[in-house]
């Protein structure tokens, strides 16, 4: 079954915050690496955070996490930053 790829407020705004070539990237790569239809299959769980999971993209990372709502599945980006920095923030 297929994912439906949606951001939260912080994922969006963080998404925007990044340069437009980043930006072009990381869209291309949850498109191409087909990341809705198995998001596990790329991702690595965050060690102390229940339910949260990382994503690659170079120096970049996407934080997500996944629901399901009335039968649909849902990943649900919260973050998007440089490696640096993306894990401080909650």
């Amino acid at each position: 079954m297929k994912y439906l790829i949606r951001f939260s407020k912080k994922g969006k705004e963080s998404m925007f915050l990044l340069p437009k070539d980043t930006q072009s990237r990381i869209g291309k790569k949850l498109q191409y690496f087909m990341l809705a239809e198995n998001p596990f299959f790329y991702a690595e769980r965050l060690i102390n955070r229940p339910n949260e999971y990382k994503f690659r993209v170079g120096n970049y990372r996407i934080i997500f996490t996944t629901k399901e709502v009335e039968n649909v599945l849902i990943l649900l980006v919260l973050r998007v930053g440089h490696r640096r920095d993306i894990y401080n923030k909650k």
